[in-house]
């Protein structure tokens, strides 16, 4: 079975616990409603959207609603440019890139109040749209594409959300791109992604998998404007196993097998193929092995003292060659012969999980 992405029982349980405490607040709210006809909806409303925008930070292609109390004409609704600069009537340019909304409104309040055009100016900014800070997630993904960082806090796994989770063919490793930016390199977040080039030390190699199965919270980074989630398609892996078994092939190694309490162990793949034959010689197996290093190893083994515990039952890697031995087979490359009808097919098997 291919890798995907699954909420860990910690995060299931918490959304449960989240959904239980949205429902309470909704029956209680309702409840209020009902003894007090002042309407709370809106306020509450006004509330979240105050606390997401707070420690937003404008730029370029943000639109910006701006209200300034008991002066109508100073009342509009303004794009950011390129060079993060808006244009406010009877006031003029005026440069919001970096900025907060609570920061754009005092710097508007100062201007107005020192150009007399208000003696004590009201001022309140809102963001209607984000377009400053786009993220991206590319690859193996049911959803690729751009998505905007908005007032909120957003980690890999709100992107993978967003992106309806990663494919049935992706692999469990993902990179992520980072853009490398004077705000970056000091250790704070970007102002936005527009300027900046790639560098070996700006990808991020995440485990997805074990990200999704709550084994390494330290990978949910925080993202960043410019940043780009790439899931690659996995690329398929096999291991063989050899000789007298009743059922000599090709086996798909699926990533993970190799590691924790549910490794694909020696004894486990030799009985995925049908186990020894009938004229094997179980206690003189070889495990073909190649390293990283290029270095071929022969491990002999002994199936019967595997089976007991009287030697290690070692993880199977990709590419790891099992042989058993019959009574007319005496080498290795004897044993391979009777992969290429296999191979010449295609034909793979699956271990059952």
């Amino acid at each position: 079975m291919k890798p995907s992405i699954r909420l860990g029982r910690t995060r299931f349980m918490a959304l449960v616990r989240a959904c239980g405490a949205a429902c309470l607040a909704f029956g209680l709210a309702s409840a209020v409603s009902a003894q007090d006809p002042t309407p709370q909806t809106d306020a509450a409303v006004r509330i979240g959207v105050a606390a997401e925008q707070s420690d937003y930070r404008v730029g370029p292609a943000d639109t910006l609603s701006i209200k300034v109390f008991g002066v109508p004409a100073l009342t509009q609704t303004v794009r950011v440019s390129n060079s993060g600069k808006i244009h406010i009537a009877h006031l003029g340019i005026v440069s919001v890139d970096g900025l907060t909304t609570g920061q754009i409104e005092s710097l508007i309040a100062r201007d107005l109040q020192a150009s007399g055009l208000v003696v004590e100016p009201s001022v309140h900014v809102t963001l209607d749209q984000y377009r400053a800070h786009p993220v991206y997630i590319l690859g193996e993904v049911n959803q690729p594409g751009q998505y905007v960082l908005t007032g909120k806090r957003w980690f890999i796994t709100d992107l993978i959300g967003n992106a309806q989770g990663i494919g049935s063919m992706a692999d469990p490793i993902a990179y992520l791109y980072r853009m490398k930016t004077p705000a970056a390199s000091s250790g704070s977040a970007p102002l936005s992604g527009e300027a900046g080039s790639f560098s070996p030390e700006d990808v991020v190699t995440i485990n997805v998998l074990a990200l999704a199965q709550g084994k390494a919270p330290e990978m949910n980074l925080e993202l960043r404007g410019g940043d780009i989630l790439y899931v690659r398609q996995s690329v398929p892996e096999y291991f063989y196993v050899v000789g007298e078994v009743n059922r000599p092939g090709v086996y798909e190694y699926s990533y993970g097998q190799g590691e924790g309490l549910g490794a694909l162990r020696l004894s486990r793949a030799i009985a995925s193929a049908g186990g020894p034959g009938r004229t094997a010689k179980s206690s003189e197996g070889i495990l073909v092995r190649t390293g990283e290093n290029g270095v071929t190893e022969q491990i002999r083994f002994d199936l019967g003292a595997v089976i007991h515990g009287r030697q290690p039952d070692v993880p199977i890697r990709a590419n790891d060659i099992i042989f058993i031995p019959g009574s007319g087979m005496k080498t290795i490359a004897y044993g391979l012969t009777g992969l290429l009808p296999m191979l010449a097919t295609q034909a793979v098997y699956t271990v059952p999980r």
